[in-house]
């Protein structure tokens, strides 16, 4: 090798050794290379190194030379790529001034990037090495597509700030939120790959994170605040923040998602929505809903709970769950304080309406309609503007008047178009059976489709009259979508215009003619319902349905579960029909009760009974009211999503759909059921929940997907392959429900993985991926599926090169958009038993990732524990990013999944200090008490004071100022408060400060006043005996009168022991004043009565939980 070929390699070597060494390390730590944050500076001396060793023309096949080349690569992409280079390499070639054959630069690409770099080459879906796209991605987002004159992306990521909290909040990832926005936006090629969509979900939770945790919101100049705040703030944006174009485009999304931070953590006032579609998907509508902190159900069943579900439905069709809600007692009726302030549901059948529900175990027990929810779709005309975000927001329906630059219409199909001024430009568009038209200036339409609507654009004036239908409306699903009982009268429920509303001189018009009074109008059925203006212009125009005020149907059961009947009652003769050929029905008359009011309608199935059927009624010429009922069967009936008959054996995200009828006894009233949730399978506990349901004159439908919470609760509380949660109606099996709903298995002969159905031969399959577990970062590998004739069996083969990578251990699990799930497996390379020196093992107790290679279960259980605990009392150790990558990357999952989250689950100190560095992330604390066998109320809280001292030291060793702690402090402890309830009040100012307010001292002594009206109130609320949960009360009892310092109520009843004393043991758990196996078998029990208690009475719980709680503390 000659003198000058070793110089060249010389200075390659000593600008990779001083690169490193500005680091603070020695070698490559296998981060992403953009995270190495190379300078302008660096970036330019790395350059000229390369054009002089190229045109020297030295050898190139060299490790530091390949080293240098990737990083340079992907540098260029981060600060130079435009989209008009394409994807290629010729652009670099230009750069470089020099160019490298394509198999030399392969092998090159693979000693940099894999070999010195410790860094992955992605593959493309054929298995092909992905080279170009490998580096390009390791520079993290090119810098002048983003900032380009053309970029769509400072609109990319005001869409994406404003929807952030609305896709946490209904459990949705980010990186689900910014795929969707790309696609709408159509971002540039560069911006469609994965790797740059996870850059992109990865800084939208950073700029959010920033602003709120360093409140920002009011600063000028945010990124010139955050060098003083958190100095190495920078380290984590996949773009050049050296340069001050860098920092002017950060600042501006900044100050963006200040704005939208700030608000989205406004609540509305009241419950309200609006309608859109995206851009490129004008075939589905959405609806954004704004609901309120406080919402009021004036009327509402009986429920035994403090705790139910809050959930969206579309008519009758659940299209979003809310998550659980804590109820409580007010003169306005039950009141709900919500935690989801915005939410997203795309619409199925908007021409019905909205409703707001709670439900108790899957029943709704109240609802509301949401105001303005109803869109009538193919019946009137149509108008949307482009909203600021892009996407095209409904303004008005029937006839309105717009002030807009332009306006996007739909009309009806067979409508006339009338120009009375101006001119309109017609499209090609049919969407949802209208045409499309676009108007840009002054313009007024007439649109003629039966009724006249008036359709006027211009810069005056904005006029929109949403009227609204009001009446009592049947409670059956039916076609059309609403139908009332008696005449609906049209009103005026909210005004955009400005004048006074109360001068119209509103007509009711029912099918052509004008409504005058219901007393002589028999033509009961289908209308269009028209309200016109004096001048006999549509404003409104819905089609419903009509029946007589005094229609009343009831079903009963019949003598074998396939027989029933129909009962109708009215004064009006009208004609009914069974649409179903295949259910026999006949008219029946009852010789023993001559003087029956209506008819009855016997109905019979051939074999099981369907789930529903279809009732025609009609009176008179109008078309028939077409009735959805469920079939009125005895005893109950589980049917899944299709209407098929529940399977026995199912998984939790087969319940989706799956739905239970509960029937009325044959000549009852009433009927009751008992059900029971209890959790099955290996070591036996007493933990099930059981209720009562009240059947009357209608049948009662269960959504068992709204049982998921409950379920998912139990079967956290025990780990284990053959846990599932049982469903019974008075004792008879519904159904066992699993995590899982198939197994895999691993086939190392043959380097596949098959899935076996548990019960049934399944028409789709799961999509298994392989991730690495010492390096999460890593991009998942996905799984290709094998093909017989072009269709999916089952068998998946595994990466042929997986035994060339430098990482041995892999965990086979759903991709994210799996509709089938499976137990994740284990994909060990090594044999752990010879693998595994002294010295490795002592590395493990310091690296996480050690750790993970060295786990076994059965030999090195316990192989996470020393790690977790340096972790648990460093702020800085470098485990944390280990665990917030795996639930960033693979939180879709159940965080049980990693045996690093179970072993930190299992050490009090690492728990409290990973809400610190999660920055007291309000999902994250919810799911950990919602997914473990957890419980905040039993947590020992001067655990969060020992981690708050390591957490606030490593702060100011970053660089925070002493001056920003109290108040990082303050904000940390509010957000712990408003994800857990019991540390509000009193209890939070003593996490802030160690103290007890004066005011709550002096009126703690008055407890023996104040304590015994709060357990009046509870008798009072809670006066049916059969739902109050007990066990262990004699223990609780007899241990709560050795309290010294505590108020002792005599329950004088004992079922009433559970609920009254375990909040004082609970908290006496939380002070370190109790074992809590003193009473409890297992930590398990104790949780699991814990929450029935909570849930029970969450007012009476909360209130006796925090005077305990702060009376131990102060002891």
């Amino acid at each position: 090798m000659s003198s000058d070929v070793k110089n060249g390699i010389k200075v390659v070597f000593q600008w990779l050794v001083k690169f490193l060494r500005n680091r603070g390390i020695t070698k490559p730590d296998g981060r992403s290379l953009y995270k190495y944050q190379i300078t302008y500076e660096e970036y330019q001396s790395l350059k000229i190194i390369l054009i002089s060793y190229l045109s020297q023309k030295h050898p190139i096949q060299n490790r530091d030379f390949s080293a240098c080349f990737v990083l340079f690569c992907a540098e260029w992409y981060r600060r130079e790529y435009k989209p008009e280079y394409g994807w290629s390499w010729d652009a670099i070639w230009r750069e470089l001034g020099a160019h490298v054959e394509a198999n030399i630069r392969a092998d090159m690409i693979v000693s940099g990037l894999k070999g010195y770099w410790q860094r992955e080459i992605s593959t493309y879906e054929s298995d092909r090495r992905n080279l170009l796209g490998s580096v390009f991605i390791e520079g993290g987002l090119p810098f002048q597509c983003l900032q380009g004159k053309d970029s769509k992306f400072q609109d990319f990521f005001v869409k994406v700030l404003k929807l952030h909290k609305r896709y946490r909040n209904i459990g949705y990832s980010i990186k689900k939120l910014v795929t969707d926005v790309a696609q709408q936006i159509g971002l540039p090629q560069a911006f469609q790959v994965e790797a740059s969509q996870s850059f992109l979900a990865h800084m939208t939770d950073e700029l959010v994170s920033l602003i709120d945790l360093y409140e920002l919101s009011d600063k000028k100049n945010p990124a010139d605040e955050l060098d003083k705040l958190k100095p190495n703030w920078r380290e984590g944006f996949p773009i050049p923040l050296d340069t001050q174009i860098g920092r002017d485009f950060i600042n501006s999304l900044l100050i963006s998602a200040s704005t939208e931070v700030k608000i989205s953590t406004l609540s509305p006032g009241v419950l309200k929505c609006r309608h859109f579609y995206y851009k490129n998907t004008p075939e589905y509508l959405h609806t954004s809903l704004s609901l309120p902190k406080d919402i009021y159900f004036e009327k509402h069943k009986h429920t035994v709970s403090s705790r139910l579900e809050l959930a969206v439905f579309e008519g009758d069709t659940l299209l979003l769950s809310l998550g659980p809600c804590y109820t409580h007692f007010s003169e306005q009726g039950l009141r709900i304080r919500n935690n989801v302030y915005d939410a997203i549901v795309k619409r199925q059948t908007p021409q019905r309406d909205l409703r707001l529900c709670l439900l108790f175990h899957g029943a709704e027990i109240a609802s509301q309609t949401i105001p303005n929810s109803f869109i009538d779709v193919g019946s009137v005309p149509l108008g949307f503007v482009p909203n600021e975000d892009g996407d095209y927001a409904l303004v008005g329906q029937a006839t309105f008047t717009i002030k807009a630059e332009t306006l996007r219409l739909w009309v009806p199909l067979k409508a006339e178009i009338i120009v009375e001024k101006g001119m309109y430009m017609p499209s090609n568009l049919i969407i949802h059976q209208c045409s499309v038209l676009d108007i840009q200036e002054e313009t007024l339409l007439r649109i003629r489709n039966e009724e006249d609507f008036k359709i006027s654009l211009n810069s005056h004036a904005h006029i929109v009259n949403n009227i609204v239908l009001t009446g009592k409306e049947l409670a059956w699903p039916t076609k059309p979508s609403t139908v009332y009982l008696g005449f609906p009268r049209p009103s005026i429920q909210e005004s955009l215009r400005e004048e006074d509303t109360g001068s119209l001189d509103l007509k009711l018009i029912i099918s052509g003619q004008k409504y005058e009074s219901a007393s002589h109008f028999q033509n009961y059925g289908v209308h269009h319902v028209v309200v016109r203006s004096e001048n006999g212009v549509a404003l409104f125009r819905r089609k419903v349905g009509i029946l007589p005020a005094d229609f009343h149907l009831e079903l009963e059961s019949g003598n074998t579960p396939n027989e029933g009947i129909v009962w109708i009652q009215t004064e009006q003769e009208g004609h009914y029909e069974i649409i179903e050929s295949s259910i026999e029905n006949y008219f029946v008359y009852d010789e023993n009760y001559p003087n029956y009011i209506g008819v009855h309608m016997a109905v019979r199935a051939p074999e099981q009974p369907p789930s529903s059927f279809q009732l025609s009624i009609q009176y008179g010429v109008a078309d028939p009211v077409i009735l959805t009922l469920p079939f009125p069967a005895s005893g109950f009936l589980a049917f899944n999503a299709e209407g098929s008959k529940l399977p026995r054996e199912l998984s939790i995200n087969e319940l989706l759909g799956a739905r239970l009828y509960l029937f009325g006894r044959l000549g009852s009233s009433s009927t009751r059921y008992e059900l029971d949730l209890s959790l099955k399978g290996g070591e036996r506990l007493n933990i099930h929940e059981h209720w009562s349901v009240l059947v009357e004159q209608q049948p009662v439908e269960i959504s068992l997907f709204m049982l998921k919470d409950q379920i998912e609760h139990f079967l956290s509380l025990q780990r284990g392959i053959d846990r599932y949660v049982e469903l019974t109606v008075n004792n008879q099996l519904v159904c066992r429900i699993s995590r899982y709903a198939v197994d895999l298995t691993l086939d190392k002969n043959r380097w596949l993985v098959s899935f076996v159905d548990k019960d049934y031969v399944r028409t789709n399959y799961p999509k298994p991926s392989l991730i690495s577990l010492t390096s999460p970062e890593k991009r998942p590998i996905v799984l290709t599926p094998y093909t017989s004739q072009g269709v999916e069996i089952g068998e998946y083969a595994l990466p042929l090169d997986l035994d060339l990578d430098l990482d041995k251990i892999w965990l086979i699990v759903p991709t994210e958009d799996s509709q089938v799930s499976f137990r994740p497996e284990l994909l060990c390379l090594e044999n752990k038993e010879s693998n595994g020196t002294e010295a490795d093992l002592d590395t493990v107790k310091n690296n996480i990732r050690w750790a993970a290679r060295y786990f076994d279960p059965a030999v090195r259980p316990t192989t996470f524990d020393s790690v977790i605990t340096k972790m648990s009392q460093q702020a800085g150790h470098k485990g944390w990013h280990y665990i917030k990558t795996i639930y960033e990357n693979y939180g879709y999952l159940p965080l049980a999944t990693f045996e690093a989250w179970l072993a930190l689950m299992q050490n009090q100190r690492a728990i409290a200090m990973a809400l610190f560095k999660f920055e007291m992330n309000e999902i994250l604390i919810r799911r950990l008490a919602s997914r473990f066998p957890f419980a905040w109320e039993l947590f020992p809280i001067r655990q969060f004071l020992y981690a708050e001292q390591d957490f606030f030291d490593y702060l100011q060793i970053e660089g925070l100022p002493v001056e920003m702690l109290p108040k990082l402090k303050e904000k940390l402890y509010n957000r712990l408060s408003d994800a857990v309830p019991i540390y509000s009040g009193d209890v939070l100012t003593w996490l802030k400060f160690q103290r007890i307010d004066k005011k709550t001292r002096a009126a703690r002594q008055f407890i023996d006043q104040i304590m015994p009206s709060w357990y009046q109130s509870l008798l009072t609320q809670r006066s049916d005996e059969e739902s109050w949960p007990s066990f262990a009360g004699f223990e609780l009892k007899k241990w709560v009168k050795t309290q010294e310092n505590i108020y002792f109520i005599d329950t004088e009843i004992d079922y009433r022991n559970l609920v009254v004393y375990l909040p004082i043991f609970a908290a006496a758990v939380a002070a370190e004043k109790v074992d809590p196996n003193l009473i409890f078998n297992s930590d398990s029990e104790l949780i699991f009565y814990l929450r029935q208690v909570r849930d029970f009475d969450t007012d009476w719980f909360n209130a006796v939980y925090q005077y305990a709680l702060l009376s131990y503390l102060e002891v």
